[in-house]
């Protein structure tokens, strides 16, 4: 028989239910360097909850800070039945849990490492104030966030990817990947209970809002929690402090009582948005500043590897003949590209190399790639060997050929924080990073070598050349359509017609919202497919792939998407750049950060700054380029500059393949520190 599970109410407690601001009759909370307070309202609904449903305590405390609650709790006689500590990392009574969560770590080690990494850069954290009070998380404390993720990126051959970790204006908080506040309630508890209601205030409850049937907050959680709980259809209070505590408890309550007492049904959460990981994890903040900063001190490449350098390395390796290069890539659709470039720079000189290839599968469990076909007609004649057997093999690929063995030196073409890890902050501002802990494994920038790639062909739509075409590329959202559909209708007396690419052409809902919006215009929306030679279509809808990189030789200028989207955080403006477009964008540039970087104040590329930017900023913006158009000539040089990439990468690999560059890079841009560069010399004298 099956026992039907009872409904809990899951409660986070700093900032959820007790707050900075004193209160008479309440109770007061012992923190490190400050106290806070539980007000009489809030202990007195919690008592009265207490009595029609299960409440469990998920905290970052561990059970010692959690002490002065414990006492609160009992004198004002609420019932807790279950707590759970250090960020889901122990659970009151269930030792066996924790056990699970540090399997294959060694806290105290992890701890020792990361003190002689203060020590040794000399950095102003304190590693001690929490070492007696929490057995299971690391807690330190230093002076400001981006201190602290200064240390949390220096720390990543230490932390690897077993820690997340959360930055306060004091505190680091580093906790077991394993830990989560979620999944400890579903393994305790989830036998007898499930997650009826939850509620919490900072990006560490997110799991539990995003399980609970019913999520809550108050109007002083951090913004990320309140448009996720309103995402869910959930409670935001009013206010936030003690009256917002006292107003979501106040909630609860009455939803007990509306679904009958002790009768609440089990639901499971309806589909909702997944987790803003890109804005509470990747991006949050104090990383963003750190990463502007690590950005603006970066040294872009400016040195082109000596032809004769190349041409010694490529004899002493033989050509390539018996090596097998590896390169790790998110997908293939996205860094086919950056690929050709980065062979464009080894191919001269190891002609005879094999290469392997290997892509990241897909969130749905899916090979990345159906047909191994798709490589070389994408890569045309850079897929074959001069003797005409294939270079390339890609294990899991239907018809790839047989795989060419272990590889001599792998090369991770990657460029999101989910694919990098603990690496992201080292390994973006630089064109090629080596891994510390793994030799013979390079982190290679794809931005960069997207700017190196080749110019696109041309795809011609119109055959009036005093056509003036505006395209929206990558557009994914409402916002893109509105600023795109919008700004086309307020910019006539600058474009005559308009081509909107989404991002995915697939997509019904995205296709039918921009087929609305031109609607609403007094246009119509007409398929390339579609298009006859004749046809003078007044809006384009992109439904083919391929063809994007061609269209944007007919166009005056482009807004490309992504740009206020915090998960897609901008998409790539080179292709529009390659044709010689300027492009209007908005202020999220993550993953293009080079080429918006390289060419700010250009002229080239506008970013809207406003992250609520509307459809007259863009076409404002778009008047101001016409009025001053940028410079070809600056352009042509942003682009001449950065031939030199590739051949970059192929220098440093192939010199650690050589056995001449093991300690340091040959090139000084390429250095960490002081003492990592090999001169170039060496080369000619061994």
């Amino acid at each position: 028989m099956t026992l039907k599970k009872r409904p809990a109410c899951v409660l986070d407690l700093d900032g959820t239910l007790n707050h900075a601001v004193p209160v008479p009759g309440g109770a007061a909370i012992r923190g490190r360097t400050t106290d806070s307070f539980l007000s009489p309202e809030t202990l007195a609904c919690l008592a009265r909850l207490s009595r029609k449903i299960d409440i469990i305590i998920a905290t970052g405390r561990s059970r010692s800070t959690a002490a002065d609650f414990r006492a609160a709790f009992t004198r004002w006689r609420i019932r807790i039945a279950g707590w759970i500590f250090e960020h889901g990392a122990a659970v009151q009574g269930r030792p066996e849990w924790t056990r699970t969560v540090l399997a294959g770590m060694e806290i105290d080690r992890v701890r020792r490492d990361l003190g002689r990494v203060i020590r040794e850069r000399g950095m102003p954290i304190d590693d001690t104030p929490y070492v007696d009070s929490h057995d299971h998380t690391l807690l330190l404390s230093g002076k400001g966030p981006l201190l602290a993720e200064h240390f949390i990126a220096c720390a990543a051959g230490v932390l690897k990817d077993d820690f997340r970790s959360i930055v306060g204006r004091r505190k680091i908080a580093l906790i077991p990947k394993r830990a989560d506040k979620f999944a400890a309630f579903n393994a305790n508890f989830g036998t007898t209970h499930f997650l009826a209601f939850a509620a919490g205030d900072q990006p560490d409850d997110l799991t539990l809002l995003r399980y609970a049937v019913y999520p809550l907050t108050h109007a002083g959680a951090d913004p990320v929690i309140r448009r996720y709980v309103r995402s869910r259809d959930g409670y935001v209070a009013h206010y936030g402090g003690h009256a917002g505590t006292a107003a979501l408890l106040d909630a609860i309550k009455g939803r007990v009582l509306r679904e009958r007492e002790f009768s609440l049904p089990e639901r499971k959460p309806p589909a909702g948005p997944r987790l803003p990981v890109e804005e509470t994890t990747y991006f949050r903040p104090s990383k963003r500043a750190y990463l502007d900063r690590l950005f603006d001190e970066s040294v872009v490449p400016e040195t082109c590897p000596e032809t004769r350098f190349l041409e010694r390395l490529g004899e002493r390796l033989g050509g390539g003949r018996s090596l097998v290069l590896e390169v790790g890539m998110r997908d293939w659709g996205g860094e086919a590209k950056p690929l050709k470039a980065l062979l464009s720079g080894f191919l001269p000189y190891l002609p005879l190399a094999r290469w392997r290839l290997w892509f990241r599968r897909e969130r749905r469990g899916a090979e990345n790639l159906a047909d191994f076909r798709a490589i070389t007609r994408r890569l045309g004649g850079m897929a074959w060997l001069p003797d005409g057997r294939p270079r390339f093999s890609a294990p899991g690929v239907p018809g790839s050929p047989p795989d060419f063995g272990p590889p001599e030196a792998t090369l991770l073409l990657f460029d999101h924080p989910e694919d990098l890890g603990a690496w992201y902050t080292a390994a973006m501002p630089r064109l090629i990073t080596r891994h510390p802990l793994r030799p013979g494994v390079f982190w290679v920038n794809p931005m960069y070598l997207k700017i190196s790639g080749p110019t696109p062909g041309t795809c011609r739509i119109f055959t009036d050349q005093a056509i003036r075409v505006m395209m929206a590329a990558n557009v994914v959202d409402k916002t893109d359509i509105e600023i795109a559909v919008s700004g086309f209708r307020k910019l006539r007396d600058q474009a005559d017609a308009l081509i909107i690419a989404p991002r995915v052409v697939t997509n019904p809902s995205r296709n039918r919202m921009i087929r609305d919006a031109v609607s609403a215009i007094g246009e119509t929306a007409a398929p390339l497919s579609k298009i006859g030679p004749k046809d003078r279509p007044g809006v384009i809808v992109v439904d083919t792939y391929g063809d994007l990189p061609g269209l944007y030789a007919q166009c005056r200028f482009s807004y490309l998407g992504g740009g206020f989207d915090p998960r897609k955080r901008g998409f790539d403006p080179v292709e529009s750049l390659r044709a010689g477009v300027p492009v209007i964008m908005g202020p999220l540039c993550d993953y293009n950060r080079i080429a918006v970087n390289l060419l700010a104040g250009t002229g080239w590329i506008t970013r809207l700054e406003a992250s609520e930017a509307t459809a007259s900023d863009m076409a404002e913006a778009v008047r101001r380029r016409m009025e001053k158009k940028p410079d070809p000539a600056v352009l042509e040089e942003f682009f001449r500059r950065r031939t030199i990439d590739s051949l970059q990468v192929a220098l440093e690999v192939m010199a650690h393949l050589a056995g001449v560059c093991l300690k340091g890079y040959l090139l000084p841009e390429h250095r960490v520190f002081p003492g990592d560069r090999i001169l170039s010399s060496v080369l000619v004298g061994n």
